[in-house]
């Protein structure tokens, strides 16, 4: 059996909870309708970390919540009637803000252009501009729009996302609205190895420890049959009916399922050595000692810096070596 949290683990994150209620409740107000869009649907466990995260300060908020949808069953004009005058347009955050990922940038800019009139919070998101125009076509359409507020999650977002001409802060991922969580599973292997296989991976797992390492890029075959589900109902039915509502809600499902699926992944191991943010940050959320290591684009490295950097759980290290020493050197003084 592993320790419980320790109180100085669970007092960081209250305290993050807090850094996130302190920026979005000066935007969000208490009791608001709000719609909440961009809703990832695809298989990544970061990014149902984040969306589950959101959920859980818009429930806190005591928010009324009249759309939840992707970008596929986003309804517009139902949107509009529901929320009336003083409603609050919400955006998914994550790593997507850029020109890195476009569709989901393009649809960003798509809602601030349909909603002028309507407050826009966009949670937080890190910076991925590759293209100097495209960064001038967002400042003409968000620093155009006058209530277009935007969240980053690193120091480097929040000075570079100045050219916008928005209200932005600097504030933590949103899965740390989740609050601190129980481990919840018995460790099956000293080291769980969580690394990268897209374009931003940081390492390459040497060929002795591949037992132990994974990647969560893909469902689990619940998760799937959820994901086709909602794909089904979304092409039968309209985004305001019954079936894409139904959508929308088996998109919840997916995201519940493929959260608790990478916690079990993550649990699996006494500690972590993990090049991807949110197998850092949900370690985190569990108490379980994560040992980091950068990813291609800084992301990781930034985010340590802003927020992890105190964290009583959280080693950063600057290569994967180094991190397994680290990790190794770890259980070794705890006995195990």
């Amino acid at each position: 059996m592993t320790a419980p949290m320790s109180d100085a683990a669970a007092a960081f994150l209250r305290a993050m909870r807090a850094e996130f209620h302190a920026v979005f409740d000066d935007w969000v107000p208490s009791g608001a309708r709000v719609g909440l869009l961009n809703v990832a649907d695809y298989p990544n466990v970061g990014d149902g970390a984040i969306f589950l995260g959101e959920l859980a300060y818009l429930r806190d908020r005591g928010t009324e919540l009249v759309q939840c949808s992707t970008v596929r069953t986003f309804d517009p004009d139902r949107l509009r009637r529901d929320l009336g005058p003083d409603g609050v347009v919400l955006l998914q955050g994550g790593g997507s803000f850029g020109d890195l990922y476009p569709a989901h940038h393009a649809f960003r800019e798509r809602v601030a252009r349909l909603f002028p009139d309507h407050r826009i919070v966009t949670f937080p998101v890190t910076w991925k501009f590759r293209d100097e125009r495209a960064v001038e076509r967002s400042r003409r359409i968000f620093g155009g729009h006058g209530g277009f507020h935007l969240a980053t999650r690193d120091a480097p977002s929040t000075e570079a996302a100045a050219a916008l001409g928005v209200d932005v802060r600097l504030s933590p991922d949103a899965a740390f609205a989740l609050g601190p969580l129980e481990r919840g599973w018995t460790p099956r292997m000293p080291i769980r190895i969580l690394g990268r296989t897209d374009e931003e991976g940081g390492f390459d797992v040497p060929a002795d420890l591949r037992d132990q390492a994974v990647d969560w890029l893909s469902d689990p075959p619940a998760v799937r049959a959820l994901h086709v589900a909602s794909r089904l109902a979304w092409l039968a039915g309209t985004p305001g009916g019954k079936l894409g509502r139904l959508a929308d809600q088996l998109t919840l499902r997916s995201a519940q399922r493929r959260f608790a699926y990478g916690s079990k992944l993550l649990a699996d191991g006494e500690v972590v050595v993990s090049d991807r943010l949110h197998a850092a940050i949900m370690s985190t959320l569990r108490g379980i000692p994560v040992f980091m290591v950068g990813d291609k684009y800084g992301k990781l490295r930034n985010f340590h810096d802003a927020w992890l950097k105190d964290s009583p759980t959280v080693t950063w290290n600057d290569d994967f070596p180094s991190a397994l020493a680290a990790a190794r050197e770890h259980l070794a003084a705890e006995g195990r």
